[in-house]
């Protein structure tokens, strides 16, 4: 029989072996068995214990003897059964006595690595994960830290080795040098044919100052040609000549050239009303007398979209030539209205406008004048009627010269008011003067009167502008009575016209198809007279 101490010692190192932690408890029988496993085959002395070893003899720990200084006192107790031992509430971690040692050298035990559970399949608990690999330092950890590239990228993909460059990267790296490289050959092709000689006499004769030949300035100034004819299709008019040509219906020995935004109309934006248009008081008078000295052009800067409804308004029957932004001139972000395109001599042409950038071009034909803000009790459009239509109705070559014989920057209107209030006093003086040269001579009067013969009456004389106001006031009333009573029928006409004129331009897609596209009717042709055969 073995002692009971010693046979108590057995037990208990029995027992400490199949005992799970509580961490592992929770998982499956699979894992449970693999923790068995480990366990079992570390040391006993690794394992558990659930009493302090100081309730445990010396026999437990070593199989050999102990000197006698180090034998145990008399004083440890001794129990005889397991159940003689007391429960104890320290730790449940081994403790070695002071002065018990192992004659034996425990094996040093390797930290619990759960990458070895991964090999085999078997997954690790969140317990031992979190002691080991959570806490493992990892050796690019600080150079991804430091290069936020790096760090971006995936430990999987190669983010961690700076000489790794994925396929990817490599197929794009290609295609950017391939772009590059035809985006310069294309540069340099698109530069030699820009360089290019001349081909036909007729770019000979256009071009004189960019002659042919291989040289650095002259193939140069080819290039700079060439792109400013591509420029120019879209910073120049749409036309060469904006304006018909003239013919005995529609003759004006003058043009008038006048702006629509802030001259005509004036267009602002309310948060009650959105936007409005105001028209100027006395438009329509001005447009309608003056059209029978000038051709009036409705010349805006606005796009035609825009500004076509607005001048619909102000000119319903289409009396006046309506010209928007496609027929001005761009240069360095603005809109000038270049007069050379309007197939008009100059020396008959003037301008009103209120912007500065319209009349760059041309400033000797401009009437410069202030914008228009909504005042509905403005007189300033009506105002330059007597001025143009005096220059008119004289008969001046140069309009220009007219224009420049005010000061610059003055007011027309009362300029010219002034000039006409010094002729009626001149000519005021030179009534007076016939009045007393009559007087003196009254005896032929008196001899007439004692025949029975009336004297002769004096006519009042009146200056050349009250005569041409006079008969430009019969010719309004004269077109203002016509178009009250046939402008409804001129409308009608016209939109008649214009839906005949939609509906030829209307197309389908299977007549395309199956006929072509429409041809261009053409007048026919004369009969041509057959030579009579001879006898």
């Amino acid at each position: 029989m073995l002692p009971a101490k010693i046979m108590a010692g057995r037990l208990l190192q029995q027992s400490s072996r199949t005992i799970i932690t509580p961490s592992l408890s929770r998982y499956s029988g699979r894992f449970y068995s693999t923790s068995l496993l480990r366990s079992s085959s570390t040391s006993s002395t690794r394992n558990s214990f659930a009493l302090p070893l100081s309730h445990i003899t010396k026999r437990s720990y070593a199989k050999t003897n102990r000197p006698d200084d180090q034998s145990p006192t008399s004083d440890s107790p001794s129990y005889s059964s397991i159940d003689q031992i007391p429960k104890s509430n320290e730790s449940t971690e081994p403790i070695r006595p002071e002065n018990v040692e192992s004659s034996e050298t425990e094996p040093a035990m390797p930290k619990f690595d759960p990458r070895t559970l991964l090999d085999q399949g078997i997954p690790p608990t969140p317990d031992q994960y979190s002691t080991t690999v959570a806490t493992k330092p990892d050796p690019t950890s600080s150079e991804r830290s430091r290069d936020p590239i790096k760090s971006s990228q995936s430990r999987g993909s190669g983010g961690g080795n700076p000489e790794y460059v994925s396929s990817t990267d490599r197929k794009r790296e290609r295609l950017a040098t391939y772009l590059f490289t035809l985006f310069m050959l294309s540069g340099v092709g698109g530069v030699v044919y820009l360089g290019r000689n001349w081909e036909t006499q007729e770019e000979i004769d256009a071009h004189p100052d960019e002659p042919n030949g291989w040289g650095a300035m002259l193939f140069y100034n080819r290039i700079m040609s060439r792109l400013n004819e591509v420029l120019d299709y879209y910073n120049l008019p749409n036309g060469d000549k904006l304006l018909p040509d003239m013919t005995k219906d529609t003759y004006r020995p003058y043009t008038l050239v006048i702006s629509l935004e802030d001259m005509l109309v004036h267009s602002e934006w309310t948060r009650e009303h959105g936007w409005r248009t105001a028209k100027r008081p006395g438009v329509e008078y001005f447009l309608t007398y003056l059209g029978q000295y000038y051709e009036i052009v409705i010349f805006t800067s606005q796009p035609n979209v825009m500004a076509a409804p607005i001048v619909a308004k102000l000119d319903p029957f289409r009396t006046c030539h309506q010209l928007y932004r496609e027929a001005t001139k761009y240069k360095r972000g603005k809109y000038i209205k270049d007069l050379t395109y309007l197939n008009r001599d100059l020396s008959k042409v003037i301008m009103i406008d209120t912007k500065p950038e319209a009349w760059a071009e041309q400033p000797e034909n401009a009437i410069k004048m202030k914008k228009w803000t909504g005042n509905p009790r403005d007189k300033e459009l009506v105002s330059l009627i007597p001025f143009l239509e005096f220059i008119a109705a004289m008969g001046h070559v140069d309009l220009r010269e007219d224009i420049k014989s005010f000061p610059e920057g003055s007011h027309i209107p009362t300029e010219f008011s002034k000039r006409d209030a010094i002729a009626r006093a001149e000519l005021q003086k030179k009534i007076e003067e016939q009045k007393k040269h009559r007087k003196s001579s009254g005896g032929g009067d008196f001899l007439a009167s004692l025949l029975g013969m009336k004297p002769k009456e004096v006519k009042e004389e009146k200056l050349p502008q009250d005569l041409v106001r006079e008969r430009g006031q019969q010719w309004y009333d004269e077109i203002t009575r016509g178009l009250k009573e046939h402008g409804a029928e001129i409308l009608e006409a016209d939109r008649k016209a214009q839906e005949e004129m939609m509906a030829g331009m209307k197309t389908s897609l299977s007549k395309i198809l199956t006929e072509g596209m429409p041809q261009p009717q053409l007048p026919p042709l004369p009969e041509q007279e057959q030579p009579q055969q001879k006898k």
